[in-house]
């Protein structure tokens, strides 16, 4: 059956009628993932491939993973964060007028905590942009 639709796929692109080679394509695709296990096979990349962007034949279906994605990812970045302990800096020594030492100071690192909601899914989506 596969070979079939990929045969009309061919067939249809050739006369110009490239959505119903579209759908065509997709249905080849299909009638392969759903020949195993009833099409339940997260173990295989093609499944992953049908999921995320239906075999490439499905632009809104991609455009929702990556929606999803950006989602994900600024949930994560609301919860984890790196934040570092407080660190010991170089030793300060101050001599007051009772010639007392005082201990080193501690500093704390601001950079590092989880963002806040809007501030996550700004940062998810930039990355997503810009790398």
């Amino acid at each position: 059956m596969a070979i079939t639709y990929r045969q009309l796929a061919v067939n249809a692109e050739e006369n110009h009628r490239y959505r119903e080679a579209s759908r065509f394509r997709y249905n080849a695709f299909e009638v392969q993932r759903v020949e195993k296990l009833n099409g339940l096979v997260p173990w295989r990349l093609d499944w992953w491939y049908w999921l995320a962007s239906g075999y490439g034949e499905s632009v809104g279906r991609a455009f929702v993973m990556f929606i999803v994605l950006i989602g994900l990812f600024a949930f994560g970045y609301t919860k984890v964060g790196f934040q570092q302990e407080d660190k010991i800096s170089t030793p300060v020594i101050n001599i007051s007028a009772q010639n007392q030492v005082d201990s080193t100071k501690k500093t704390q690192d601001a950079k590092g905590k989880p963002l806040g909601k809007f501030e996550a899914l700004i940062y998810s989506a930039y990355v997503t942009v810009n790398y």
